[in-house]
């Protein structure tokens, strides 16, 4: 009966730790979730700046 009960604490063991580390992903995945955002919001910023200064370096370009 001792090694039943053993077994049955180690199982605990393993379950709580697998649980710990499903937590931990959820949140790495969350994370990394929002630096994927973030980056694609910056690249269109800077796209969108890139153009700007485009435009205005061909007005330039234009004066006499």
């Amino acid at each position: 009966m001792d090694s039943a009960g053993e077994a049955g604490r180690g199982f605990e063991v393993v379950a709580t730790e697998i649980s710990v580390l499903a937590n931990q992903t959820q949140q790495a995945t969350v994370n990394i979730t929002e630096v994927i955002q973030n980056t694609l919001y910056v690249s269109w910023e800077c796209a969108d700046t890139s153009s700007i200064i485009a435009e205005i370096v061909w007005m330039l370009s234009t004066i006499p």
